[in-house]
């Protein structure tokens, strides 16, 4: 039988070295930040590690304050290998605190494999995937609001309350890297105290608003509030940007090709963000 579903009471004794699971995808990494701001805040002398997978592995090691960044690759966990020498790693760091912030199988697996004190997910019925439920000792947070805060609630289960987790920027903890992609932008956009950031791509169709509506509303803010848009785009979807740039007569301009660290430095200087997807 497994525990039941429930946050049990804090223990007295601030763990030394806590795991992350949070295998990806690159938005639902960005979101489980605040939770790890949380953490650094509430307990600043634990070692923080973080289990991703290793095709997002630039944005993890962007994170301040972390101790090792496990990478796992999928294709090798399949192998035996592979997998034994991950779990070797994880196992030798003696972790009192686990926990699994992706709700998979996959992730909760790994969770148990590191043999970490405590496990702690999310109960089976905010899990994607419920049969992940059986590799936790115990359970905590709810399925309610943004995913940010489903992974802030989470860490009610392990004593952290809610006055010790951030709400600025704070909560983000990102390495701040130059980059001279947004002084581009700037002076693509011609307007050089600010400009909007337009991201029309999306993993999914039923993220992508369509490009004509993109392009209404950078006139919008051209003529509204004299805000010049500047147009992101990504593998495959320079076509998408050059559209938009057409349909909005010169309101909408594109980024200059972008790494993830420009896409954060572009982020940190926009005056306004539109995306439909993270």
């Amino acid at each position: 039988m497994h525990a039941r579903d429930h946050a049990p009471s804090p223990g007295p004794r601030a763990p030394a070295a806590i795991l992350i699971v949070r295998l990806g995808a690159l938005g639902d990494i960005v979101h489980a930040l605040p939770a790890v701001a949380a953490l650094q805040s509430t307990w600043p002398h634990a070692r923080i590690d973080w289990l991703v997978e290793a095709k997002h592995l630039a944005l993890v090691e962007l994170v301040e304050g972390l101790g090792e960044i496990v990478p796992i690759r999928p294709s090798k966990i399949r192998g035996p290998l592979g997998l034994r020498r991950t779990m070797a790693r994880l196992r030798a760091a003696r972790y009192d605190i686990c926990l699994d912030l992706q709700g998979l199988v996959k992730s909760a697996l790994l969770a148990r494999a590191s043999r970490a004190r405590r496990i702690v997910g999310f109960p089976r019925d905010s899990l994607r995937e419920p049969a992940a439920r059986f590799f936790y000792t115990e359970t905590g947070g709810r399925d309610e609001g943004h995913v940010i805060d489903k992974n802030l609630s989470l860490l009610e289960a392990i004593g952290i309350s809610r006055s010790c987790m951030p709400r600025t920027v704070e909560a983000f903890p990102l390495r701040v890297v130059s980059s001279p992609v947004p002084s581009v932008a700037r002076q693509v956009a011609g307007r050089p105290n600010g400009f909007v950031l337009l991201n029309p791509g999306g993993a999914w169709p039923n993220k992508r608003w369509p490009a004509e509506c993109f392009a209404e509303l950078a006139q919008r803010l051209e003529t509204r509030r004299a805000m010049r848009s500047v147009v992101l785009w990504g593998p495959a979807e320079e076509s998408l940007a050059a559209t938009i740039e057409r349909l909005s007569h010169g309101a909408a301009r594109m980024a200059p090709a972008t790494e993830l660290v420009d896409l954060i430095a572009l982020a940190r200087d926009a005056t306004l963000i539109v995306s439909g997807d993270t």
